[in-house]
């Protein structure tokens, strides 16, 4: 006694073929969702801050973090942030004084352009908030010293 080999009927086959070309497509959609994108420009009485700023969103549970660091425009782009309302601190990077200037090292630029970032913006509770929604959203931050 022969035996057929076993075989799915075309209709059956096409809607499997389906069904596992679109299974990649669903599994990204979750987390995804319960993350945005910020963007924005950091000044401090008007004027970009110093190179080598930093933006930290603190999300809603206090552990969770997202640091973007800041052009020398000024501008900034934080992905993947939690939802909800963030807490947001802005660091700086000081630059070494010798002598009430920074040292000229060849082949590198000076770390202190443009205005330091007062310290009390390190501070997660410095006030400084936005709530996150899914997508993309602006938020500036106009710092005063």
């Amino acid at each position: 006694m022969l035996s057929r080999p076993f075989s799915f009927p075309r209709g059956h086959f096409l809607r499997l073929a389906l069904v596992a070309a679109l299974l990649p497509l669903l599994g990204g959609c979750g987390s995804s969702s319960k993350l945005g994108t910020v963007t924005g420009k950091v000044t401090i009485d008007g004027q970009p801050p110093a190179s080598g700023t930093t933006v930290i969103f603190i999300g809603p549970d206090n552990k969770s973090q997202m640091a973007a660091p800041v052009e020398s425009d000024g501008t900034y782009r934080a992905l993947e942030v939690p939802l909800g309302l963030n807490k947001i601190a802005v660091k700086g990077m000081a630059g070494t004084a010798v002598g009430g200037k920074l040292p000229d090292l060849p082949g590198m630029t000076p770390v202190a352009k443009g205005v330091p970032v007062p310290k009390k913006y390190e501070n997660p509770d410095n006030g400084q908030q936005f709530e996150v929604k899914p997508g993309n959203q602006e938020h500036n931050l106009d710092l005063k010293k």
